[in-house]
Parts: structure tokens; sequence; C-alpha cells
């Protein structure tokens, strides 16, 4: 064959070689969740357990974390969030808005003469730490969220006192909801050999204990130069976890990787 029409038989091999995840997905397509089907926000895959009851461990035991932090594997998204580093806010101006994650290291919550519940939070990131203080309103809303031990991302306004800098919050969420809310698509980028119908069993599997609410791309990309994009059913939204990204990993190893498509 010329060089072009292997190049297009390849292509059309790869098409080929996926026909057992469309047909899995065109099934899926056809039926709804089950109600009963736990979603992200109340399911974590064993790994996300082992790592977060470790941290957690560490945390009640020492008073600090000493294998790792629960914000480590986020400062790619972070970053790509212009979320501000904590250690960086003494440089922005009085009254400025900033988004900060973290981690609740304290709570305090106290009545106002009003007879309103608010609350000082010692924010904690991997550079450093900050009081945050939640009025009776956005307390009353994100009250939940604030006392789940979940890495939270704060938007409020800076407080810049002669001695410290606090920040008065005007809204948060935690991190899964909010990575979620920012990411357009998940896309797997898998590089020849195509993937076997080993792999793409392993890789349904994975999909479906990473539910949520982003939309899922496969693209394989082809030695001869040519790119085959599948979007997933909606049976395959996922949420953008970095542990996702790993699990990827572990299937396919350096031929492939999770690019994540944020707003």
């Amino acid at each position: 064959f010329p060089s072009h029409d292997r190049a297009k038989v390849q292509h059309d091999q790869l098409l080929g070689q996926t026909s057992l995840f469309d047909a899995f997905l065109e099934s899926e397509k056809t039926s709804k969740p089950s109600a009963t089907q736990p979603s992200r926000s109340s399911s974590l895959t064993i790994d996300e357990w082992d790592e977060r009851l470790r941290l957690k461990y560490e945390k009640d035991v020492l008073g600090f974390y000493f294998s790792g932090h629960p914000l480590s594997e986020y400062q790619t998204l972070l970053t790509r969030f212009a979320i501000h580093p904590i250690a960086t806010l003494k440089d922005h101006i009085e009254k400025s808005e900033v988004v900060v994650c973290g981690i609740v290291r304290s709570l305090k919550e106290i009545m106002t003469k009003t007879q309103k519940r608010m609350a000082f939070v010692d924010l904690e990131d991997l550079s450093g730490r900050i009081e945050v203080i939640v009025f009776s309103d956005v307390f009353l809303e994100h009250e939940i969220p604030l006392k789940a031990d979940v890495p939270l991302v704060i938007t409020g306004t800076l407080d810049k006192g002669t001695e410290t800098t606090k920040l008065l919050a005007t809204t948060l969420a935690p991190l899964d909801t909010y990575t979620e809310e920012r990411t357009r698509g998940v896309h797997l980028m898998i590089k020849d050999p195509p993937p076997s119908d080993r792999d793409l069993d392993a890789l349904q599997n994975i999909l479906q204990l990473y539910r949520g609410s982003c939309p899922t791309y496969i693209h394989i990309h082809s030695t001869a130069g040519f790119e085959s994009r599948l979007r997933l059913s909606d049976a395959f939204t996922t949420h953008p976890s970095p542990v996702l990204a790993r699990r990827i990993a572990d299937i396919f190893g350096e031929r492939a990787h999770v690019v994540i498509d944020v707003v």
C-alpha cells in the first residue's frame, strides 16, 4: 500500500478497535442511572478513601500532615483556576477580591449580638495559613461544607490590618464541586498501539467509579498522524479528579494522559 493508504487503513482499524466500547455506550444510552446509584458527592473510591483517611489520621494523631497534603495533587488545577496561594495574599491591596483553596484547621463558631451564628476559620494551604471570617449569611448557607473536613475554595475580600491579613468570605464551595463547575470536559489522550478490549473493559470500570457531570472524550492518536476523537455518552460523564488521571496511567502507562479543559 502507499503510505497514505496504509495510514487510512490504520485509522479505520483504530475506529474498529473501539467497537466494543461504542456498543457498550449505545446500550447505556437507553437506560437511566439507577436511583440508588451513589453520586460523586456521596461516593469516594478506595484509593481516595485510603489517602484521605491516612492523612486525616496523621493530622489527628500528630497534629500535622506527615506523608502528604490533601491539596498536593491539585496544584496544577489550582494554578489553572487562578487560585491564589495564601502566602501571596500579603501582596494584594486592601479590599481586593481573591480566591483561595485550603483545609480547615480549626473553626470557632460564635453567636452575634443579634443571635445569629458566624465563624472564624483557620484555613491552610501548602503555602501558609489565614484567618477567614464567615459572617452569618454565608455561614448559614455553607455550614455543611465548612464542617465536612474537605478542601474548600473560598472567595472573599481582604482585610489587611496592621498586624495580620484576614479574609472576609463572600462564598465558598467544596473543591470537588468547584472543579466540576469550572471544567468543560475531560479528555483521555491515548497513543498507539490502540486500546485492546481488555483496556477498554478496565477503562469502563474506572469511568464508572469516577462518575461526575463533565463530558468525557477519548482521543486515539496513531503514529501515522491521524486522531480518532470519540465523545462518550452521558453514562460516562466524569469527575476531573487527579486520582482519575493516576488510574488511567495504571492502564495505559506512558501511552496516555488526561487533559482537563477548564473554563
